[in-house]
């Protein structure tokens, strides 16, 4: 595993966070189009598959952002804020945990994962409609997976007062879904 480093300058950091912030707005424009009932729904494998725990946390971060900005006592903004930040790391939990193998030959596991359809929308230049340069799509990549571990870390810190030790938490979590053996998104990426 190579050291984690922090970011230096306003522009990386802003290059990198706003990867992460784009893959949730689009998790969300997916969840939208699901309430709305706009998701094939008899064409799974042919679109980003998202999980009932998935739209769950969905919903519930919906709902807490209404509470946040309908409410003016500050100790309860503080509690909403804190929901809110512990039902993102749970949503990006989810999408590491879904699996991307192919299970059958009718269906394409890979593209069931929203990471991986994000991904590849993003690589589309939008002006030509071609594949952007490899390079710009490994920069993509490499984004993708620098905000996992920073994740990770948010992750970490968000369960430290379970009451098993961190050690076995990080070993744990770290070979389930942070490796080049996980069954998820971060393996493409890799």
């Amino acid at each position: 595993m190579r050291e984690f480093k922090a970011l230096d300058s306003k522009s990386s950091k802003s290059k990198y966070y706003s990867t992460l912030a784009n893959l949730i707005i689009y998790i969300f424009r997916l969840y939208l189009l699901y309430k709305e009932g706009k998701l094939d729904l008899e064409n799974l494998d042919k679109q980003p598959i998202l999980p009932d725990v998935l739209l769950e946390r969905l919903n519930t971060i919906l709902e807490n952002l209404e509470a946040y900005s309908s409410n003016k006592d500050l100790i309860e903004l503080e509690s909403i804020a804190s929901k809110l930040k512990f039902s993102l790391i749970e949503v990006i939990a989810i999408l590491l945990a879904q699996e991307t193998s192919q299970k059958t030959l009718d269906s394409k596991g890979i593209f069931n994962s929203p990471t991986i359809t994000f991904l590849i929308l993003k690589s589309i230049d939008p002006n030509t409609l071609y594949f952007k340069k490899v390079v710009e799509v490994e920069k993509l990549c490499s984004f993708l997976i620098y905000s996992f571990r920073l994740w990770f870390l948010a992750f970490l810190e968000a369960i430290e007062d379970i009451p098993t030790t961190l050690e076995d938490i990080f070993y744990n979590n770290y070979k389930l879904l942070l490796n080049n053996r996980s069954n998820n998104c971060f393996k493409a990426l890799i």
